[in-house]
């Protein structure tokens, strides 16, 4: 069994920016994706608010309620294999609370027969309950496929500590278990804070701060991560790999630290050829769970109508289930898999 050694591929992270409105929130995601990837061709946000139409360039859907974002994850989904993107950014977390809410609110309405106005109407607190579940699962559901971005506002808590004095903390604008759920779901949460010099012409600066202050909440799984660095991309990417790699330190040889810090660079066309060869010469070939699920994607579309019935059918009785979405066990992707070769 080998060790795990974590890599600085923005896509392999569920990442959150929060700060004050106007600070740069969307225009840093935008940024982030074009930098690291070398094009704005890769990155998709689905902006429950509408604060991309100034971003030139971007890849942008404007989601219009949760069923629209629902019926667009499963699509993003289901045809990965044809989907340019590697990143998505949610703008914001808010909106999509928002949303989440109201369609909640309508389902627990028709399933209880009552008129439910919000989620605290629904009773027993089912309703928080309902939401967490709502939006924990369709973003672990993208996060499977995708690097997931999420973007949200801050808002200012007084925190009564059981000894000392109180203090103001400037935390993510949610509430209550779509709080906890960003909170825990995230590898990295960041705050942008606006901040003014000292001096005559008193310039306003921006900084990102990756390590929880006692002004600002903000933290990482990555414990050597720098604190507080300048606004930008590159600075946020240089972080991130910077963090890595300080946690990758005394894991595996030599030449396996050199392959994680080649792994923070975009993919070359070149870089992805030669990685096909090199696993083409492999005598065993290790795949994941990703990689066989796109693989299944890839033989369903050769497929008959019949027999992609037939395949449905067999995925519902053997497995429980007709989306690969839902298979997290590589024996029964493999089976799956097996059963499409015999069609």
């Amino acid at each position: 069994m080998q060790p795990i050694v974590p890599k600085a591929h923005l896509e392999d992270y569920i990442t959150t920016i929060y700060g004050p409105p106007k600070v740069g929130k969307t225009t840093l995601a935008f940024n982030l994706g074009k930098e690291h990837f070398g094009s704005t061709q890769e990155t998709l946000i689905l902006g429950f608010e509408d604060g991309f139409k100034a971003l030139t360039g971007a890849m942008a859907v404007s989601i219009k309620d949760w069923s629209h974002f629902l019926e667009l994850s499963e699509e993003l989904i289901d045809e990965k294999e044809d989907m340019p993107y590697k990143l998505l950014v949610l703008d914001t977390a808010d909106g999509m609370s928002s949303m989440a809410s109201k369609y909640v609110v309508r389902r627990e309405s028709k399933a209880d027969q009552k008129r439910y106005r919000t989620i605290k109407d629904i009773p027993w607190g089912r309703g928080g309950e309902a939401l967490r579940v709502e939006i924990q699962e369709a973003i672990e559901r993208l996060a499977k496929f995708y690097g997931i971005l999420i973007i949200t506002h801050g808002k200012e808590k007084k925190i009564e500590p059981k000894v000392g004095a109180s203090y103001d903390t400037t935390t993510l604008s949610l509430d209550g278990k779509v709080l906890d759920v960003v909170k825990n779901i995230s590898d990295f949460i960041v705050y942008l804070s606006p901040e003014r010099e000292k001096g005559k012409n008193k310039e306003v600066k921006r900084f990102m701060y990756f390590r929880d202050e006692s002004m600002f909440e903000a933290g990482s799984r990555f414990d050597k991560i720098k604190a507080k660095v300048p606004y930008g991309a590159k600075n946020f990417l240089d972080t991130v790999k910077d963090a890595v790699e300080n946690a990758n330190k005394g894991i595996g040889s030599d030449n396996e630290t050199e392959e994680v810090e080649e792994s923070a660079l975009p993919t070359t066309a070149s870089d992805t050829q030669d990685q096909q060869d090199d696993s083409d010469a492999s005598e065993v070939e290790v795949k994941d769970v990703k990689t066989l699920r796109a693989e299944l994607q890839a033989s369903v579309k050769g497929l008959t109508a019949d027999q992609k019935k037939s395949l449905r059918s067999f995925m519902v009785e053997e497995i429980g289930s007709s989306k690969f979405a839902e298979i997290d066990q590589i024996s029964e992707l493999e089976s799956i898999q097996s059963f499409i070769d015999e069609l």
